[in-house]
């Protein structure tokens, strides 16, 4: 919801948490010579909602699709490890597609599908070096942009508003 009061050209408090949020992330980075947290960057960004409690609710919804995918991309590629993916990554993303939203489904987490099909497919197709750790590399900077933004979030609050003066 837009508030009537606040001028459309200058940045809202959710516009400035969300900033905040992703420069304690790149900050966090540089300190830890992190080279790209750009998943974090991602879960800060659409983790910061309109209020704590919406922020909360879809950080749920985040992690949980995001354990959803990462497991499913280390199970299907556990299951092919001794099959150059490369070779039949045409046909594994597409089954693992199908059985990343019947998990969510099996599980009633129907609403973290689209985001845990997203988590798998990012796996499958930019993942180096050894899949599990890079699976759990992901879900972790994952997590920590979900945590990041709902401490902002709950930590930067609305500054109140001055009570009406009493008549004179």
């Amino acid at each position: 919801m837009s508030d009537p009061q606040h001028p459309a050209y200058i940045p809202g408090l959710r516009n400035l948490k969300t900033a905040l949020a992703v420069l304690i992330i790149l900050i966090l980075a540089k300190l830890m010579d992190y080279p790209a947290p750009m998943y974090a960057g991602i879960a800060a960004i659409t983790t910061m909602q309109d209020s704590i409690a919406h922020s909360i609710s879809y950080g749920k919804m985040r992690i949980m699709a995001t354990l959803v995918g990462g497991l499913m991309s280390v199970i299907i590629l556990y299951a092919t490890r001794h099959i150059p993916v490369e070779s039949i990554s045409i046909l594994l993303i597409p089954l693992g597609i199908v059985l990343t939203i019947l998990l969510c489904n099996i599980i009633r987490f129907k609403e973290a599908s689209g985001l845990a099909t997203v988590v798998f497919v990012i796996i499958m197709m930019q993942y180096t070096g050894d899949p599990y750790t890079y699976a759990i590399i992901r879900t972790i900077e994952t997590i920590v942009g979900i945590v990041i933004a709902v401490v902002i979030n709950r930590c930067v609050k609305q500054p109140e508003s001055p009570e009406p003066a009493e008549p004179a």
